[in-house]
């Protein structure tokens, strides 16, 4: 009878664990689900390519406690590319640590499904593959973002020191948050495709004078400063008349590169016209423009020349937020004719 009575206790015991294992596994998974929804209401009202897909990264290693994750995506040749790498602790990954299982990522691609291996030891199929034991996976999943049953991209998790650390629900949640990823990236890039000038890969015309608006509101709101800078490049009808557009478009792609070198995160670059380009720059006062187009001026003569030697040159033009110039097509009107000026003075 005590033995019967042991048993019944144990028992109890063990519906008791049991039950609280259940518990907590629902509270755990609808823990997860709620994250799931703030994210999707998140990442469905970013537009930024850029901030999207570093969100999307954070939260799939958020999710699924992953060591590193990678999210690639089908270029315009048809490659997939690296667009964002973090590790567990949130830190963007180096190029030099943009070491993944290409054999896992080309499968995926190949069957457009997703795989998961929880220990990559036990899998005879993956155990001797090169990409593995280079990198000594112990836990690997990636899974294909697609819209409409095309193909985008994918997104690859790993981890190097655990095994079992990604179980069946977290590629549950993986999925279902990349199917939420995909037609939030597609959305982003036909966005960025209609701000954006095809060429440089700058904001374009129609974009500048939103912003411009915007910056200008911001900048009477809060009683700030606000400059506009217009850069023209000078000569460049001659060059491509001399040399060829392809020589032309070398040079406009040159100067566009060295302009988004030397702003800040918070400027706005954008190609206003054949050669000209404009740049709003908050918070800055024309003192401050002004050392900035000397600088810009000086590291395109450093970088850039014409095939017969030349250097390339620009000429450039301030205006800033005033009582005297306070409306957008004044300050347009200001730095275009300050450019203008500088043209003539020098000789362009």
């Amino acid at each position: 009878m005590d033995l019967l009575q042991d048993l019944d206790y144990e028992m109890d015991e063990v519906k008791e664990i049991l039950s609280q294992r259940r518990t907590e596994r629902l509270e755990e998974n609808g823990s997860k689900l709620a994250m799931l929804l703030d994210i999707s209401k998140a990442i469905n009202s970013i537009l930024h390519l850029d901030e999207l897909l570093k969100m999307v990264m954070d939260m799939v290693i958020k999710v699924t406690r992953a060591e590193r994750g990678f999210l690639l995506l089908i270029d315009e040749q048809g490659q997939l590319q690296v667009e964002t790498a973090y590790n567990l602790e949130g830190e963007k990954l180096k190029r030099d640590d943009f070491k993944v299982s290409r054999s896992i990522i080309d499968e995926v691609v190949k069957k457009s499904k997703s795989i998961w291996v929880t220990d990559v030891g036990r899998d005879g199929a993956l155990q001797d593959r090169s990409s593995i034991l280079e990198l000594d996976l112990k836990s690997v999943m990636c899974v294909p973002l697609k819209v409409k049953g095309r193909l985008i991209g994918v997104i690859y998790v790993d981890s190097q020191s655990i095994s079992e650390s990604f179980s069946q629900e977290d590629l549950v949640l993986f999925e279902t948050l990349a199917n939420h990823a995909s037609i939030s990236i597609q959305n982003a890039k036909l966005y960025w495709m209609a701000i954006t000038d095809s060429m440089t890969g700058l904001y374009n015309h129609s974009y500048f004078h939103r912003r411009l608006e915007e910056e200008l509101k911001r900048a009477k709101r809060y009683r700030s400063c606000l400059s506009l800078i217009m850069v023209d490049i000078d000569g460049l009808k001659r060059v491509n008349d001399s040399f060829g557009h392809l020589e032309g478009d070398r040079v406009l792609t040159g100067v566009a590169s060295i302009l988004k070198d030397n702003m800040r995160a918070v400027d706005v670059i954008c190609r206003y016209g054949g050669d000209e380009f404009m740049i709003i720059l908050p918070n800055t006062p024309g003192e401050k423009a002004q050392k900035l187009c000397q600088r810009i001026e000086e590291r395109i003569k450093e970088k850039l020349t014409r095939n017969d030697g030349k250097v390339i040159t620009v000429s450039w033009g301030i205006s800033s937020y005033s009582a005297l110039c306070s409306n957008k097509i004044e300050l347009i009107d200001r730095a275009d004719g300050e450019m203008y000026r500088m043209k003539r003075e020098k000789g362009r």
